[in-house]
């Protein structure tokens, strides 16, 4: 969060014709003002959001802390995704998935791609139910 809201950080996005962003922060980090605006480009910032669906669908990039939720969802409308470390984190989970989505990632092939499927929920609870046992 630190770096995009530095000069270079906002110089970097308006450079790549970006003019909005949205940045949820959580409740750890300390701004005062959460709504910014850097040189044109427009800043809004949340402590916390019930959902970032519609953002995410609006966006035409995500960048996202390395938790798997994120990492799922953001692909689903199309975003291309950047997934930064959040060191921080009590046991480092996110490094584990880092670094198993950059072996991933170093024998990506790009042709190989389909759609991602659109969320069903109704898959996951027929499976679940089977792994359980119980009558379809």
């Amino acid at each position: 969060v630190e770096t995009i809201l530095s000069p270079n950080g906002c110089h970097a996005l308006l450079q790549k014709n970006c003019d909005h962003i949205v940045i949820e922060v959580g409740p750890s980090m300390e701004y005062q003002d959460l709504h910014q605006e850097c040189n044109g480009l427009t800043i809004e910032m949340w402590r916390m959001k019930s959902s970032l669906d519609n953002d995410i669908i609006a966006a035409d990039l995500v960048i996202s802390h390395a938790g798997s939720g994120l990492i799922l969802k953001a692909p689903r409308p199309g975003n291309p995704l950047i997934v930064v470390l959040n060191t921080t984190l009590l046991h480092n989970h996110q490094l584990e998935l880092a670094q198993g989505l950059a072996a991933t990632i170093r024998n990506f092939n790009p042709s190989s791609l389909s759609p991602f499927p659109v969320f069903d929920p109704n898959k996951f609870k027929s499976l679940l139910d089977e792994e359980m046992g119980f009558e379809l």
